[in-house]
């Protein structure tokens, strides 16, 4: 006999015929869940990536910054200043001095406990002076550019820059 609905005392048999049904229904067959495999991927994925951030975060840290580098170009060149650390991992520009010009520099990244800096003229790297820590902060984060590569470009022929403005 063919049920669709169990009612008391109500034959449910032409109604399977009509159908086209057997007289036993087949129970539904439950559809395993899509994807578990892709799904325990992307979870694993997701656990691998905190594990290695979180094993990284100690050695990934912000840099910090210096508020304020006041540069003196006491020579008659234009000079380009950089600085980095002592084991000159990278360079960070400064940027160009004109001639007898002091320019503040804002948001310097700190470079540790000696600091190096480089003074080029044009193509010409003309110098380097490295300084401490404590040294900048007694001179109030100050850095003059030291007048004998002044004396070195003109002993090398090179012209005085115009001073602009």
């Amino acid at each position: 006999m063919c049920r669709l609905r169990s009612v008391p005392g109500e034959s449910t048999g032409p109604l399977c015929k009509h159908l086209g049904m057997s007289p036993t229904l087949a129970r539904p067959r439950i559809a395993p869940p899509k994807n578990v495999g892709g799904s325990l991927m992307v979870s694993a994925g997701v656990a691998a990536v905190v594990v290695v951030a979180a094993a990284l975060l100690p050695g990934m840290r912000l840099p910090t910054f210096v508020r304020r580098v006041t540069v003196t170009n006491a020579t008659p060149y234009g000079i380009e200043v950089e600085v980095t650390n002592p084991q000159r991992d990278g360079w960070i520009d400064l940027g160009g001095f004109p001639p007898s010009a002091t320019r503040p520099v804002y948001q310097v990244i700190d470079q540790g406990a000696n600091w190096v800096f480089r003074f080029t003229h044009g193509p010409d790297d003309v110098g380097q002076i490295a300084m401490s820590r404590a040294e900048l902060k007694r001179t109030n984060w100050r850095v003059t550019i030291p007048a004998e590569l002044g004396d070195r470009l003109a002993a090398a022929g090179r012209p005085a820059s115009a001073r602009v403005g």
